[in-house]
C-alpha cells in the first residue's frame, strides 16, 4: 500500500505544479536533460522546415513546366483551328482566356 501512496502523492504534487511556471520551465532548460530535448526539438523543426522548402522548390519547377506545356498546347490548338476553318470568336475569347490565367497566375507568385 505505501506504493499507492507514493503514486498518489507524486501526482497530486504533479497536479499542484500543473500548468508550470516560466521560472520551473526556465530552470529545467537550463539542466542537462533540458538541453537536449531543446536540441531535439530545434532539430525536428528545422528537418521539417528544410522538407517544406524542398517540397516548395520541387513543386513550383513542376507548376512551372506544367503552366509552359498548357501555354505551348493553347497555342497549337489555336493554330490548328485557324488552318482547320475553325477558329472563330468564342474559341479566340475561350483559349486567351485560359492562356492570360496561366500566364497571370504566374506572375502574381
Amino acid at each position: 500500500m505505501s506504493h499507492a501512496a507514493g503514486d498518489e502523492d507524486e501526482e497530486q504534487a504533479i497536479r499542484e505544479a500543473w500548468p508550470p511556471t516560466i521560472a520551473y520551465i526556465t530552470e529545467f532548460l537550463k539542466t542537462a536533460e533540458g538541453k537536449e530535448i531543446a536540441g531535439r526539438v530545434l532539430t525536428f523543426f528545422e528537418s521539417v522546415r528544410k522538407q517544406s522548402l524542398d517540397r516548395q522548390v520541387s513543386e513550383s519547377m513542376l507548376h512551372g513546366v506544367a503552366r509552359y506545356l498548357l501555354s505551348a498546347g493553347i497555342i497549337v490548338a489555336a493554330v490548328w483551328l485557324q488552318f482547320a476553318g475553325k477558329l472563330d470568336t468564342v474559341m479566340v475569347g475561350l483559349l486567351s482566356l485560359t492562356l492570360g490565367y496561366l500566364l497571370g497566375r504566374q506572375q502574381s507568385k
